[in-house]
């Protein structure tokens, strides 16, 4: 890309030759629609659906306090929800951090919408008194 466009010459056995450097192909420059990279998934959708139904049995905990519930709990769950190994495995090696990023959709469903109706009353400034005094006022505050 830096050098797309330039011109550049050369002699090879006593004759110049002019060189002039293209543009890759579009089809070269792109990758295939199919192929993600990174990490392959671990968790997958599955997954979630389970962690989601042991969250909301568990009230609604954060990562951090569910994911020491799930390793103490693991027979009670794989009993009461019919998990396989695989799902038993992932679920005690899960860590709190992860618990959250697989359920943030969810949580952000339940989050409170809207403004708050609140506002300030004027009954507690009626009963406290308030007395001014200006520099020029000859009497004393007291």
């Amino acid at each position: 890309m830096a050098n797309w466009g330039k011109t550049r010459y050369a002699v090879v056995d006593g004759k110049s030759f002019k060189y002039v450097a293209k543009d890759v192909p579009a089809a070269r420059k792109t990758r295939s629609k199919g192929k993600k990279g990174g990490r392959p998934q671990k968790y997958g959708a599955p997954f979630a659906v389970v962690l989601y139904d042991i969250w909301e049995f568990f009230e609604w905990r954060c990562g951090k306090l569910l994911a020491p519930m799930l390793r103490l709990m693991i027979g009670f769950l794989v009993s009461e929800y019919g998990l396989d190994d695989t799902t038993r495995d992932l679920l005690v090696q899960v860590s709190p951090v992860t618990i959250d990023r697989l359920l943030a959709e969810e949580k952000a469903k339940l989050r409170i919408k809207g403004k708050s109706l609140t506002r300030p009353g004027k009954l507690l400034k009626n009963q406290i008194p308030v007395r001014v005094f200006f520099a020029w006022d000859e009497r004393k505050p007291g």
